[in-house]
């Protein structure tokens, strides 16, 4: 069972007695989840200032407004409300500029994360860098995604819940997608190899403007790539050629194999969980969850997965 709940700017709940519609999206590459719903109720309806969503009674998302639509047809009211999780207040609010010396993780969830009602973060340590420059313009979760990135090399993530993750290891929970033995049952599967795009080698410039520090691809060796590039690292990374160079390698490969898995239902799987799958010749072990769509309509709902192999 399938459950809407929107809340008023003045704190009072409705539930919608019938949905038309809804697209759920959530990627790695978007800090933001984002929801789309279509609803009708009999009764007028009023601003509404942040959504949730309940699965068998779980909380599912938990998310502000972004826009509403209100459109009165015959005796009814029909509604279309646009809204992404929390995340999106620290995408929304600017980050104050200047230059951080010696800044611990703490530092950073205190000043730019905390104050925004977000009271829990789960870490592993409290790591410090020498310097973080917070650009005019950046965003409050620019600032906490640079500074993740630098000092643990992990991109943060916030659960339904509201709860930071930093931990250098999050655990994702284990999905076997099959539709024998007790599995989670598919529709259909697609599988996308891209060589075009794959880098076998990237250049880095140093600091006496040369390009003399190779890193090379390993996971493209033996796939007949040579593609190099050459780039130049953006100061807020503090002169780290080789942290940059191998986070735009990682990205690259990201891309290179991706299967896309649809099943029916809302499964309840996230980004960052793994993935199995077992079907008529094919057979992928350990797969990382980097997109998922829930879609449903007045004659189905479907969920569709999409994961690529690995990390790095």
């Amino acid at each position: 069972m399938i459950r809407f709940v929107a809340i008023t700017t003045n704190g009072k709940e409705y539930t919608f007695p019938y949905i038309k519609r809804f697209r759920f999206y959530s990627d790695e590459a978007a800090p933001a989840d984002l929801l789309i719903f279509e609803a009708i109720s009999d009764s007028r309806l009023f601003e509404f200032a942040f959504v949730r969503i309940f699965v068998d009674k779980r909380l599912f998302f938990d998310g502000v407004v972004d826009e509403q639509v209100t459109r009165q047809c015959n005796n009814n009211f029909e509604l279309k409300i646009v809204a992404r999780n929390k995340v999106a207040i620290l995408l929304d609010n600017q980050a104050k500029p200047g230059l951080y010396q010696n800044v611990s993780l703490n530092e950073v969830f205190e000043r730019h994360v905390k104050c925004y009602g977000f009271k829990t973060m789960l870490t592993d340590s409290n790591p410090k860098l020498d310097s973080l420059l917070v650009k005019i313009g950046a965003s409050e979760w620019h600032v906490l995604e640079l500074f993740c990135k630098r000092a643990i090399g992990i991109s943060p993530r916030v659960d339904v819940d509201g709860v930071l993750d930093v931990r250098k290891k999050i655990p994702g929970k284990l999905f076997d997608f099959k539709n024998t033995g007790g599995g989670q049952i598919y529709s259909s599967v697609s599988v996308t190899n891209r060589r075009h795009g794959a880098v076998s080698s990237v250049y880095v410039k140093g600091q006496n403007h040369e390009y003399g520090v190779c890193v090379p691809n390993l996971k493209v060796i033996g796939h007949e790539i040579a593609v190099k590039r050459y780039i130049e690292t953006p100061r807020e990374y503090g002169g780290n050629g080789l942290e940059y160079a191998q986070e735009y390698i990682e990205k690259k490969n990201r891309n290179n194999f991706v299967v896309d898995i649809l099943a029916p239902g809302i499964v309840e799987i996230r980004v960052g969980d793994i993935v199995n799958f077992a079907g008529e010749g094919l057979h992928f072990e350990g797969l990382t969850v980097c997109g998922v769509e829930h879609e449903m309509s007045e004659k189905q709902i479907v969920t569709r997965v999409k994961a690529y192999k690995g990390k790095g």
